[in-house]
């Protein structure tokens, strides 16, 4: 009996075929005690344990100092809790437009004007945030953060106001661009040269094979997100990879599109070390930064991978 007939869905082994190496932050328990404290402070309550979104930034970001990883957590931890806020509040009465107030007001907590004015406690959190970091920060590392947050937040105020593009299904190539941008992966990214000072000149961000690489760990984990989390978002009408996958290609089943979501990973895997290998050389001390990055880099797909097979959708 195969597990078409048992209406089983046999996951892809994205695990075992990583060849990234799994480490955990050994400061993680004191961050989670500290990031859970500060959100406490600003009456952020919620339902499920927050130890596991500090758990991911331990795992993504295994070598970072406490205070660095310290701050990372406290902002994403936001982040987090807010994207959640907005994926569950289905028919739970918050309008678009709501959302759409949240998100732009969110955005607005890192303009620099003081007559900011925070619409819920998770825009005041952030904007204590965003004052910390500004002072703590390189310069270059907050026109990059803000940048990649923007364009994702942007993002989905679009889909947002464009319903109609919400609700049809695009083609792959659509969709893995929209995908790149929704999924923050460019601000997670961002946080690696924050966490290790990392400061690269423009012509080494602007490289092909560099820009062709940090997709490759966008893409490995946005695809495995779509995949773990398949089963709630169809729940909900939304759709995701394996429904694009589903859609471009009508003779395929939920099984085979899982499947070929899970090859498109294995095959960025390969991708990965193959552009790894053809990276242009910048002189010994920039080398020195971007073998740091690329190897920081690294630990995102496997910390994700492993956070996100066990995160009880």
């Amino acid at each position: 009996m195969t597990a078409q007939d048992t209406g089983t869905i046999i996951l892809p082994d994205l695990i075992s075929t990583c060849p990234f190496k799994l480490e955990c932050n050994q400061e993680y328990e004191i961050v989670s005690a500290e990031t859970n404290a500060w959100l406490t402070a600003y009456g952020i309550l919620y339902s499920e344990s927050m130890t596991k979104y500090n758990l991911y930034w331990a795992l993504i970001y295994p070598h970072a100092s406490r205070t660095r990883l310290g701050n990372t957590c406290d902002a994403f931890t936001l982040f987090f809790l807010i994207d959640d806020l907005l994926d569950t509040s289905y028919g739970k009465g918050i309008s678009d437009k709501t959302k759409q107030q949240l998100l732009k007001n969110t955005l607005d907590c890192f303009q620099p004007t003081r007559s900011f004015k925070p619409l819920t406690s998770f825009a005041e959190a952030l904007r204590d945030w965003w004052q910390r970091m500004r002072y703590s920060a390189t310069p270059h590392f907050q026109e990059r953060f803000i940048n990649s947050y923007r364009i994702g937040l942007e993002t989905i105020l679009s889909l947002l106001a464009d319903k109609k593009t919400c609700q049809s299904v695009p083609n792959l190539g659509t969709y893995i661009r929209i995908r790149r941008k929704t999924s923050f992966g460019d601000v997670g990214l961002a946080f690696i040269e924050y966490i290790f000072d990392i400061v690269l000149p423009d012509e080494c961000w602007s490289n092909e094979a560099l820009q062709r690489l940090m997709n490759c760990v966008i893409d490995i984990s946005a695809f495995a997100n779509d995949i773990y989390s398949f089963n709630v978002e169809q729940i909900h009408d939304q759709y995701n990879l394996i429904t694009v996958l589903m859609h471009n290609d009508s003779s395929l089943t939920i099984q085979q599109a899982m499947d070929r979501a899970g090859q498109m990973i294995i095959d960025r895997y390969n991708d990965f070390e193959r552009i790894r290998r053809e990276m242009p050389s910048w002189g010994k001390e920039i080398d020195a930064q971007v073998e740091k990055y690329i190897n920081e880099a690294t630990c995102i797909v496997s910390g994700n991978l492993h956070w996100s097979s066990n995160k009880k959708y």
